[in-house]
């Protein structure tokens, strides 16, 4: 995806093949492109992970791009949800997106690496208002990356639910 708006209707979700291989050779990049006003549940009950993107298996690269007043359980925006999903971002800015965990991202396996990338002003009623980090996780933040003025419960910037099993550089 390169140079688009996505309003309201597409919520992008990457997986396994039907036979179970994981999509190791599976890239998908986004540039240039603001992902906005997607409702994906949100509720406590609701299972939804990822109000723009689910990630479980490949490697995703999203580059100058914008993600907007989002919403779902867990990962207003972008959720990393199995253990062979890798997503680098690099100057994109998260950004009014709400969340139960993880009011911008929420890592609940795989790999994350932020460049130059601003999390400001994204919710969770519980925790990791821009970040929500699970066990047995990789996340590194490097190159003028921001995360400040995040609201939750518990870890406004982020939270780490098991600190012994997770690595953040």
């Amino acid at each position: 995806f390169e140079g688009i708006t996505l309003r309201g209707g597409l919520r992008i979700h990457l997986d396994y093949h039907k036979g179970g291989s994981p999509l190791a050779h599976r890239h998908v990049s986004i540039e240039g492109c603001v992902m906005e006003g997607r409702r994906h549940g949100g509720t406590e009950s609701d299972a939804a992970a990822g109000g723009a993107i689910e990630l479980r298996a490949g490697d995703l690269r999203v580059l100058g791009s914008q993600f907007v007043n989002l919403r779902a359980r867990d990962g207003g925006a972008l959720a990393l949800t199995g253990e062979h999903a890798r997503a680098s971002i690099s100057s994109s800015t998260f950004s009014a997106n709400w969340a139960v965990r993880g009011g911008a991202i929420y890592v609940g396996a795989g790999v994350l690496t932020l460049s130059g990338t601003h999390i400001t002003g994204n919710e969770a009623t519980r925790e990791g208002g821009g970040l929500y980090l699970e066990q047995e996780t990789s996340v590194v933040m490097a190159d003028e990356t921001v995360v400040m003025k995040n609201m939750a419960s518990q870890g406004k910037s982020y939270f780490v639910a098991n600190a012994a099993a997770t690595e953040l550089y």
